[in-house]
Formats: C-alpha cells, sequence, structure tokens
C-alpha cells in the first residue's frame, strides 16, 4: 500500500467447491461468514486503497445463478464494509460473454470484472488444466496466419496439427483482440458501470517470447484505449514477469516492456 497500489482482496475456491456454492444455502452462509470476518477485520483500511472481491470465477454454469450467488455475497460483504468497493464478475470463468450475460446489481459502488486470454490455444499452451489439447501445443504464433503457422505444422505433433492450421485461419492480431475488447467497454458504456480486466496472459512455457510480448502489448493498449484498468496475470509464477527465486528476482525485459511498466 505504501507504494501507492490499490490492493485486490479476492477469494478463490478450489474449482470442485464452486458448483456448491450456487446449490447450497450452507455452503453460501459458510463463504458469506468468512468475508463478513474479514471485511470486518479490514474495515479501517483506507478504501482508496483496498478492494474486495467475494469469488474468483465463480464457476457457475448458469448466468441468473451466478448473479444470485454474487448479489448474496455482496451484500454479506457490504453489510461489514459499506464503504469499500466490491469487484464482481459474471458467472463461469468470468470471460466476456459471462459479462455480456450479468445484469448490474444494485450497488452502487461496484467495478465489473473480467478476464481475457484468447485465444486460448495461444495462451495456454502447454497448460496441464483445462483442455487436454493444450498439453501438445506450443510455439503456436501471435500474430496468427495461414502463411505463420505453414511452417510450423511439420514439426507440430499430428494431434496439435489441426489446431495450428485454425489458428491460422482464425487471423488474431491487434484488431481482433480490440474488437473482443470493445465489446466489454460497450457493455460498461450502455450500463453506465465501471469494468476491469483483473486477468490477461499468456503461458510462457512454450511460446516464443516475441509472440508473447506482442500479445500482452496488443491487449494492454487496447484496454487502454477504451478506458479499462486491468491487472496481469501473474507476477511470479507460470504467467510470471519475474523469474528466479524470492529475493533474486530476474525480470523478463520483453513481457515488462510490452505491459508498459518499468523494471525496478
Amino acid at each position: 500500500m505504501n507504494s501507492g497500489l490499490l490492493v485486490v482482496l479476492a477469494m478463490q475456491l478450489p474449482s470442485e467447491l464452486k458448483p456448491g456454492l450456487a446449490a447450497r444455502e450452507p455452503d453460501r452462509a459458510a463463504l458469506a461468514g468468512t468475508w463478513r470476518w474479514l471485511a470486518g477485520a479490514l474495515r479501517d483500511l483506507p478504501p482508496a486503497q483496498l478492494a474486495f472481491e467475494p469469488l474468483n470465477e465463480p464457476g457457475v454454469a448458469d448466468a441468473l445463478a451466478g448473479r444470485a450467488l454474487m448479489e448474496y455475497l455482496t451484500a454479506a460483504l457490504r453489510a461489514a464494509a459499506p464503504l469499500h468497493t466490491l469487484v464482481v464478475a459474471g458467472h463461469g470463468y468470468s470471460g466476456i460473454e459471462e459479462l455480456e450475460a450479468l445484469r448490474p446489481l444494485a450497488d452502487p459502488n461496484l467495478v465489473y470484472s473480467f478476464h481475457f486470454y484468447e485465444p486460448h490455444n495461444f495462451t495456454h499452451q502447454g497448460a496441464s488444466w483445462g483442455d487436454p489439447a493444450w498439453r501438445l501445443l506450443r510455439n503456436f504464433p501471435y500474430p496468427s496466419s495461414p502463411e505463420s503457422v505453414a511452417a510450423r505444422r511439420g514439426a507440430a505433433p499430428p494431434k496439435a496439427r489441426e489446431l495450428l492450421r485454425w489458428h491460422g485461419e482464425q487471423r488474431w492480431n491487434r484488431e481482433r483482440v480490440g474488437a473482443l475488447l470493445e465489446r466489454a467497454a460497450r457493455w460498461g458504456r450502455n450500463n453506465r458501470v465501471p469494468v476491469q480486466c483483473s486477468e490477461f496472459g499468456v503461458l510462457k512455457k512454450r511460446v516464443a517470447a516475441a509472440d508473447r510480448a506482442a500479445w500482452l502489448r496488443d491487449v494492454r493498449e487496447a484496454l487502454e484505449a477504451r478506458g479499462i484498468g486491468w491487472t496481469h496475470w501473474d507476477y511470479a509464477g507460470e504467467f510470471g514477469i519475474v523469474g528466479g527465486k524470492q529475493g533474486k528476482r530476474v525480470g523478463d525485459k520483453k513481457a515488462i516492456e510490452a505491459l508498459g511498466l518499468k523494471k525496478p
């Protein structure tokens, strides 16, 4: 907080526990009780420096159920922290489509969050979770075109070649990224509420550093051009902008510059 940063305290539960929150009152009550205690303990910290996010990526399949869950949790938080901003998101994994499906809540002191990882076949190459196909992917380019993937198809695992071809045909570039993010900006304008991209990033172990930096720059600049605040995922993990052990961090120069940041 001494660095002038806003801290967003977010709750992240294991994926297998999230569906129960929408289905079972005792589960919701337990999480709400945790937030009442936690927010009550922190309520004296300045609202300009601390916000609360009741549930990151709600993991609820139905939009109405997801909204009801957000409404329930924000009511519990608001009772304990009447002045702090709360961060809410659409159902599922908080993508732009989930944001568009969300009807804003009545609370006027909310920020509406979404995550951006499109296209996942680029940002999640080699991921050990999610789509099993991601485990096979490497060296998918950004920007993408049929020409940029042609020379790479022969070296790709057989099961990944069709995905690589499709990635090229999708022609992911600055304009396409901007068009997607414009949907989030438009939703915010139409509903007269603030919108934030609270996660975006690229898993770095199987992607060219220059391609990763190009995607980060395009996303960051598209967000800023639309007045959307952002948070990169993550700092020192698999998507991180630094490597090395704590106390001996080494900055990823290309990624840091792409995000418009300065190396400390």
